[in-house]
Formats: structure tokens, sequence, C-alpha cells
């Protein structure tokens, strides 16, 4: 179950990065494959699949801030990493969360 939402979720990472129209602002994306899970059997290609997506992203002109296998000290790095990068491109604001929505997600505050 697990091992097909994180595909999923990197596939449609790709999909939306792919069909954005390329910008002159600077982008940056969050990359993690973690393969090695308490609870679960260990999965086989998050590492393989996240390589592939940065590697892509980058092609795209992203800046990649990428994972494999972390720990929560080293993910919470990248993450700390992710938002310095996001501050520099104009898109972070103090004391807002940073909300990414799917195209055609309902737009407004929830009542």
């Amino acid at each position: 179950m697990l091992k097909h939402l994180a595909t999923c979720l990197l596939g449609l990472a790709a999909v939306i990065a792919a069909t954005m129209p390329a910008a002159a602002e600077k982008r940056v994306a969050l990359v993690v494959g973690n393969a090695a899970y308490q609870n679960v059997p260990p999965l086989q290609n998050p590492s393989n699949d996240a390589t592939d997506i940065a590697a892509k992203l980058r092609s795209l002109g992203f800046e990649v801030v990428e994972g494999i296998d972390l720990g929560k000290r080293d993910m919470e790095k990248r993450i700390r990493a992710f938002a310095d990068a996001l501050k520099k491109t104009g898109h972070w604001k103090e004391g807002e969360a940073a909300q990414a929505k799917a195209p055609g997600a309902p737009q407004g505050k929830a009542q």
C-alpha cells in the first residue's frame, strides 16, 4: 500500500513538473526516497525512483533538495534546506503555511 502511494506521489510530482510552463523564476523541489520503514517490509525502488525524479526535475531547471533513506534528523535537515531554498524564490512568506494545491483543487479557505 505504501509502495503504491509513494510511487503515485512521485509520478504525480513528475507529471506536474513536466507540464508546468517554464518560468524565468527559480523553482525548487524536495525529493525523498525512503525504502525502510518500521512496520512494513523494505520497498525495492524508492531510491531509484527518487534519483530519477530528481534528475528529471533538475533537467527542467529545478533546484532539487534530495534525500535517500533518511532518518528523522536528516529528514528535518532536508526540510530546512528546502524551506531555505524556497524562501529565496520569494514564494515563501514568513508566518504563513506553504500550501501546494493540485490543479483544479478548490481555492479559498475552509470555513
